[in-house]
């Protein structure tokens, strides 16, 4: 199967920009007023249902407090299981995947990324995550005097990639910053890039 690379962009143009979000909530019926995101999310996820496109399947990886799990939730995707290590953002996690909550239905598991094994049967057509960032972001660096993978946080990339190459989805994508990419003499974002691409039909990078 043919890998594809993609890279979306929007208009630079900032009337361009606001002419095109504008004519989004026209179509959803959202207007701008207290709480609109919660709003924009809700009728998303109603108009895409409307257009008889199917849900992803969905891991999250890294969840934290399940923000980005719920951008995805939000945009048509079934978070199915969200892998946590810290138990206060499972605590947090739990509260909003209850019932009649925004991510019911989604299973918080309580474990190191490390320990992680997903069940022989689980078939996932997409995976969401990043691993953590102070080894590589510059503010991390310098109140912590870390850099890379001299740090163990800098090698948890490697845990997204043993369980890409153990699901296979249709795609996923890595959340990091821009920092990573010359980690290490920029050897470190060439390595784990050739591994992305080849773990994927779709290979989504944000920085």
């Amino acid at each position: 199967m043919q890998q594809l690379s993609l890279s979306l962009e929007l208009p630079e143009n900032d009337t361009i920009n606001q002419r095109w979000f504008q004519e989004i909530l026209n179509t959803l019926g959202v207007k701008t007023e207290t709480a609109w995101p919660d709003r924009f999310g809700q009728a998303l996820r109603l108009w895409l249902e409307g257009q008889g496109i199917p849900r992803l399947k969905t891991i999250s990886l890294f969840s934290g407090g399940g923000g980005l799990d719920i951008a995805f939730h939000d945009s048509g995707f079934d978070i199915v299981q969200m892998i946590e290590v810290e138990s206060k953002y499972i605590q947090t996690l739990e509260k909003n995947s209850g019932r009649r909550k925004w991510l019911e239905g989604s299973l918080p598991i309580a474990t190191d990324i490390k320990n992680y094994l997903p069940e022989p049967d689980l078939k996932i057509d997409f995976i969401i995550g990043g691993p953590p960032c102070q080894t590589f972001s510059a503010a991390g660096r310098r109140a912590a005097g870390v850099s890379g993978i001299t740090d163990s946080r800098g090698t948890l990339f490697q845990e997204y990639i043993r369980i890409l190459k153990l699901l296979q989805p249709k795609g996923f994508l890595f959340e990091n910053v821009y920092g990573i990419t010359g980690a290490n003499g920029g050897k470190l974002g060439r390595r784990f890039k050739r591994r992305f691409e080849m773990r994927a039909t779709v290979f989504i990078t944000v920085f």
